[in-house]
């Protein structure tokens, strides 16, 4: 038991280390920089939105993507169910937007075990282009986010490309909780394992990636 305090402080100094760390990685990580493409060179993207319920801010956030400054998308709304209640907000939220090509699918709900990918399956198959920008409808994007992301996995020549997440708006202990893991925890890991071992971590709330790529390793299945 006498060590227990030294054990305790140990492990205390090893987690004040590592996040301090992850920090740094993820401030140099912000601090890159990416050529945004003029309209002409940028392709089309269809935005993939799998729909669950009616979640806090969910118009809020849809209208977010509606909304990007990008010459060219067009925005696919998923469910599982013809009468899930986010596809009346969805509706509402596209009829706000006219000139953005907006449709509404149905997908399998019993395509998988994830009910998250059983959802996106419907959405990515109506796609009507190769390259597909999927995001949880909890996720809000500035105008520019499409632009950006776009532009720089043209450049790289990527094929997927994950980004970072910031939680905030809590009203509760839990939603604080949660918030914070995002934040600081599963951002600056990121960055950690990206800038010191080479490892490219994807989070699953926003991914940009190409059909065919998804083809060649299998399709969602």
């Amino acid at each position: 038991m006498s060590m227990l305090p030294d054990v305790l402080l140990g492990l205390s100094f090893f987690a004040v280390c590592f996040f301090a760390v992850g920090a740094w990685a993820a401030v140099r990580h912000g601090r890159k920089r990416v050529e945004v493409l003029p309209d002409e060179a940028l392709p089309h993207v269809a935005s993939l939105k799998p729909l669950k319920g009616t979640e806090e801010e969910l118009a809020r956030n849809l209208r977010s993507f509606l909304e990007q400054d990008y010459p060219c998308f067009e925005v696919i709304f998923s469910t599982t169910t013809a009468d899930d209640p986010a596809l009346e907000v969805a509706r509402a939220v596209a009829a706000e937007h006219p000139r953005v090509p907006t449709r509404c699918v149905l997908s399998s709900e019993g395509y998988g075990l994830n009910p998250k990918v059983a959802n996106l399956d419907g959405a990515l198959r109506a796609a009507a282009h190769d390259l597909v920008l999927q995001s949880d409808a909890n996720v809000r994007a500035e105008r520019d986010y499409l632009r950006k992301i776009v532009s720089e996995l043209e450049q790289e020549g990527g094929a997927l490309l994950s980004s970072l997440v910031v939680g905030h708006g809590e009203r509760s202990m839990g939603a604080a909780m949660e918030n914070l893991q995002l934040s600081a925890m599963v951002a600056p890991s990121c960055c950690f394992a990206l800038h010191f071992f080479g490892v490219p971590s994807v989070i699953g709330k926003s991914m940009l990636i190409r059909k065919t790529e998804v083809a060649r390793v299998g399709g969602l299945a």
